[in-house]
């Protein structure tokens, strides 16, 4: 196996894992929410929170314009390089 196929064995692993690891968390907060407070409304806003987050920081890191985009050739043939 090529040290590309052990890079992506490995990532597919540790994605597995976390996926293994969510799989058991969500429904273990829901649970602790519904005993804590007898409905599930704080759970859902817990993670409603998180999406938001999540949402916000992919557009800032990789969808907003910034300066330099805005600068730079579009193509790197422009570039002149």
């Amino acid at each position: 196996m090529k040290a590309a196929g052990l890079e992506a064995a490995a990532a597919l692993g540790f994605i597995g894992a976390v996926g293994a690891c969510v799989g058991y968390l969500i429904p273990r907060g829901f649970g602790a929410s519904i005993a804590a407070t007898g409905s599930p409304h704080l759970r859902l806003a817990v993670f409603l929170a998180f999406y938001v987050t999540c949402i916000a920081l992919t557009w800032w890191y990789y969808l907003r314009k910034s300066t330099l985009t805005s600068i730079a050739p579009k193509v790197l043939a422009e570039a002149r390089v």
